[in-house]
């Protein structure tokens, strides 16, 4: 596995597990917690690529 998978399978885990506490204490509602989800897949996939070259 490369770096940068490693990085990514990271960046999401450590995503899912702070938007799911928070959702679940009430700090957010789920329909943000998705879109700053997306939000941060998209973004850290363009970051990566970028990162790439």
């Amino acid at each position: 596995m490369s770096n940068r998978q490693k990085f990514t399978m990271l960046a999401y885990g450590l995503t899912a597990f702070t938007l799911g506490v928070l959702w679940s204490f009430g700090y957010i509602s789920l329909p943000l917690s998705l879109l700053v989800g997306t939000v941060v897949v998209i973004a850290t996939e363009w970051l990566m690529s970028v990162a790439e070259r």
